[in-house]
């Protein structure tokens, strides 16, 4: 028998739980016991059960049906522990042959990656980018590691800077380039390094600065070490009290070890993950068990930030700090004609977008924080009120009060 099939057949004997089953008759007898007690019509003398009265004997009957239901279920109880202990035998076969063959996933290029996209239902993804809004805020950074998916990237807009990465620069700029050029210019896209034992990839990002990250089909294709070292330095990522969703392969569950037999992902049941989870300290919000399962963690401690606005540049650590200083300082010695060219540049850019804009002058439109910029005198619906803008608006997340008024 393949696990799958042993973790299907365990599954189906969990539906059974004789103990509660038996409360409704066991609770029947009890209530007719009571009534024959209360009986005033029947001497109780007159039908015997050998040396017994019926009361004495129904109680004795009842006491024997509990041991019975008792031994019944026990036995049931050991019975399933043993296919818990084949599927534990079964089981490190799986994870030794992950563990052997990491070398095929280390070794992917571009066209091995796009061919194995993760595709979620329709709900499915609905219910998943609402755990994303539900964090989405200017206050802090986010990543999102293996942007395959424009909708979850477009959710993570309202998060500030937003960070995208993957292995290779290619998966990476398509979903950049769907943003208008100013916005491209708000975002962090970095490659990293491939994710091997005993090797950094996530060392390039600023630690400690995100307070939300989505990891998207990514840690189904790890074995379980690699995993934990993952997560290890996802954690070092996050702020106290920031966030982790990301997608995973739950081999609790005997459709996901199906795809492992099928040679697609690798081996992370829930049960092994959540050891590792306490170990590192993340704390668990949610766990997705249909469709395509997913994983909501938390990082102890208290999310803060003392940021007044949107960030207009990157999230530094000390080292980056310095670099961009120095860079700085040596940009403004050197600033010239170069300089003054690209101002010209940038302003008759501007000219182009807005004069494009006043074609929708007509229209009331809904205000997006993915916005291409608003024309002075447009019209949007914002938190369910009209405004029209007093300048023209470049494109930005947030919505500046002072650039619109109010109208009925």
């Amino acid at each position: 028998m393949k696990l799958s099939e042993l973790v299907a057949y365990k599954t189906g004997l969990e539906h059974y739980d004789f103990i509660r089953s038996s409360r409704g008759l066991i609770k029947k007898i009890n209530e007719s016991q009571s009534d024959i007690a209360r009986s005033n019509h029947i001497n109780d003398d007159a039908i015997r059960f050998g040396q017994d009265t019926y009361s004495e004997q129904i109680a004795n009957d009842l006491d024997s049906l509990e041991r019975q239901i008792e031994n019944l279920n026990d036995n049931y109880v050991y019975y399933k522990n043993q296919i818990d202990q084949l599927i534990l035998e079964h089981e490190v076969e799986y994870i030794k042959h992950d563990e052997e063959n990491i070398s095929q996933t280390l070794g992917e290029g571009i066209k091995d990656l796009t061919d194995r996209q993760l595709r979620m239902s329709a709900k499915q993804k609905r219910e998943f980018i609402s755990r994303i809004n539900l964090y989405a805020e200017w206050r802090w950074p986010a990543l999102i590691i293996r942007p395959e998916n424009q909708d979850m990237v477009e959710a993570m807009c309202a998060f500030d800077p937003l960070y995208i990465c993957d292995l290779y620069d290619d998966l990476i700029q398509p979903y950049v380039k769907k943003f208008n050029q100013v916005y491209q210019n708000r975002l962090r896209p970095y490659t990293i390094k491939p994710f091997a034992p005993k090797q950094k990839s996530l060392d390039v990002l600023p630690q400690g600065q995100f307070g939300f990250i989505v990891a998207y089909n990514l840690f189904e294709h790890y074995p379980l070490s690699m995993v934990k070292q993952m997560l290890q330095e996802i954690e070092k990522l996050l702020k106290p009290g920031g966030t982790l969703l990301f997608t995973f392969n739950n081999c609790d569950l005997s459709r996901n070890i199906r795809t492992i037999e099928m040679g697609l992902r690798c081996y992370t049941p829930y049960r092994l993950l959540k050891p590792i989870l306490d170990q590192i300290g993340f704390r668990v919000v949610k766990l997705e068990t249909e469709g395509d399962n997913w994983l909501e963690i938390k990082k102890p401690g208290t999310l803060r930030t003392v940021r007044g606005g949107q960030t207009i540049g990157k999230v530094w650590d000390s080292k980056a700090k310095r670099l961009k200083a120095e860079a700085d300082a040596k940009a403004r010695q050197e600033a010239s004609e170069e300089g003054v060219k690209k101002a010209k540049e940038q302003r008759r850019q501007e000219e182009i977008l807005f004069k494009k804009l006043q074609k929708t002058l007509g229209e009331r439109v809904p205000w997006s924080a993915s916005n291409k910029g608003y024309a002075k005198g447009q019209h949007v619906r914002f938190h369910g009120k009209n405004y029209v803008a007093l300048v023209n608006v470049l494109p930005k997340q947030k919505f500046e009060q002072g650039e619109w008024e109010l109208v009925e």
